[in-house]
């Protein structure tokens, strides 16, 4: 019993002691407490790390703050232009510049209002830079007449010496009838350029709207006499100053002069809006801006043109042959020979791209490139009049015209309405000495072109050359009344009074020339 009763005592004092509930500690073991402690934070972790991402990924994605736009119906190059100005914006969502030109893209193809986003944000971030505040007031005044009245002001106080800019203010101002604000506008703008007929326009239109009739139509006369005048709005606010003064006559010529001009109010140069047309990428919009620029003398706006569509469209074959041709009518032949060797390397068989190779290898002396040139041009297309005809020239050059009577005549079969193989073959005929041919076929040149003086000087050299002095003398006298410039056949006259001998009555008829 003894020993029972100790080793019942051994083991009770071997059992763990359980405290009662009010004293144990709370939170149970360590390790215990440990482990919930390590599972709070990584749980704490976790969430961090989830708001981080979602902050970075998702709510500071720029392709969520980017105007989207839907390209399925664009032209190819439209839409893949739009798509690389938006990957821009994710490589650099704090540049304002990638989204300044993603404004000017959607600008460019009719996507006004979100432009108008685009120049919002990229103003922003670049706050100094006028063309920001500039496209913004283009951009929203469908909308918001004020908003775009106070982006313009705001682009002439970070740019106040740009002339285009300060006009636009101007005309704003004017049309939300603000006319003292526009006033000063207008008088800082002649300051600069006294010569601007857009401000000069303005001006004009500022006197009449306050009934000042005489002081605004000497303001619309400085604007019409300018090489940029000659505009629909000019002539118009013309005539109406002249029915208002009761000039009915005056108003009719204005009136007549409006009607000749191509419907609709011409832009005025505006090297802002210049800048943002290079983003356009709608072939046929480009198109015909470059016809309306060459309608308009600008030819390096047409030339601008005609290069965008050969960037958007590389297989453009047609604008490719245009650019060519512009190229060397400008005799920019460096720019033309390069653009054509890369050109025919992809279409070596445009007739057109061999011609106008063949017309830089003239400019440049190169004949028998030249030669050869228009030949393949020929055998691709064999009526290709305008070749022949440069075949011809180069002929005589050669002193062959008998070559050159051959060429000639098939350019003249080919295309019987041009001047230049009349000319031409009238001098290979010259050249053989068959005068009276010749003779006759630079009449019909003058009779296609009675402008040409060259061509009237060529006729009356070949009437001498034919012994025929009383002809040649009766040309010079109506070269006189008709030519461009009529000194030269003048003088023509003074030789047949010193050197020939009709009658004195026939030279004196010439005296009023």
């Amino acid at each position: 019993m003894a020993r029972e009763s100790r080793r019942l005592t051994h083991a009770h004092a071997q059992r763990p002691q359980t405290l009662p509930s009010a004293e144990r500690p709370p939170g149970g073991s360590a390790s215990a407490r440990r482990w919930r402690l390590a599972s709070l934070t990584l749980c704490g972790a976790i969430l961090i790390g989830v708001a981080t991402w979602i902050r970075l990924h998702v709510t500071s994605n720029p392709m969520l703050s980017i105007p989207p736009v839907e390209t399925a119906g664009l032209l190819p190059a439209v839409a893949q232009e739009i798509d690389e100005k938006q990957m821009a914006i994710v490589a650099r969502p704090n540049h304002a510049t990638a989204w300044g030109e993603y404004g000017l893209v959607l600008l460019a193809h009719g996507f006004r209002k979100e432009a108008g986003d685009c120049f919002a944000r990229a103003e922003a971030l670049e706050p100094e830079n006028y063309q920001w505040s500039y496209y913004l007031g283009m951009t929203m005044g469908v909308w918001d007449a004020e908003v775009s009245r106070s982006a313009f002001a705001r682009a002439v106080e970070k740019a106040p010496t740009r002339l285009s800019v300060r006009l636009r203010l101007a005309e704003w101002l004017f049309d939300l009838r603000q006319l003292e604000e526009c006033e000063r506008h207008v008088q800082q703008a002649l300051q600069q350029d006294p010569d601007s007929a857009r401000a000069q326009l303005l001006q004009a239109r500022l006197l009449f709207q306050r009934g000042a009739e005489k002081e605004s139509l000497e303001w619309a006369q400085r604007a019409a006499s300018s090489p940029q005048g000659n505009r629909r709005d000019v002539h118009e606010l013309l005539a109406r100053i002249y029915q208002r003064l009761g000039d009915a006559d005056a108003a009719a010529v204005e009136i007549e002069r409006t009607e000749q001009l191509p419907p609709g109010v011409p832009v005025w140069d505006d090297p802002e809006m210049g800048f943002g047309a290079a983003y356009l990428r709608d072939a046929s919009v480009l198109h015909t801006l470059a016809e309306l620029s060459r309608a308009r003398g600008d030819m390096e706006g047409c030339l601008q043109r005609l290069r965008q569509i050969v960037t958007s469209e590389p297989n453009n074959v047609i604008a490719k042959e245009k650019l060519a041709a512009t190229l060397v009518e400008l005799q920019q032949y460096d720019e033309a020979q390069q653009f054509l060797d890369e050109a025919l390397a992809a279409q070596p068989h445009s007739a057109d791209l061999l011609y106008l190779r063949g017309k830089v290898h003239l400019a440049r002396g190169e004949h028998e490139a030249a030669c050869a040139r228009l030949q393949r041009a020929i055998k691709v297309k064999p009526d290709y009049e305008q070749a022949y005809t440069a075949l011809g020239y180069i002929h005589i050059a050669r002193q062959d015209p008998t070559a050159a009577l051959a060429a000639l005549r098939e350019a003249i079969r080919l295309g019987p309405h041009g001047m230049d193989a009349y000319r031409l073959l009238g001098q290979a005929l010259t050249m053989t000495g068959q005068y009276d041919e010749a003779i006759a076929q630079l009449q019909e040149a003058l009779q296609l072109d009675p402008t040409d003086d060259a061509v009237r000087h060529q006729l009356i050299d070949t009437l001498c050359a034919a012994d025929r002095q009383a002809d040649a003398l009766l040309q010079a006298r109506e070269a006189v009344q008709q030519a461009q410039d009529p000194r030269p056949f003048r003088e023509l006259l003074r030789q047949f009074k010193a050197t020939s001998s009709p009658p004195a009555s026939t030279i004196d008829s010439g005296k009023d020339e």
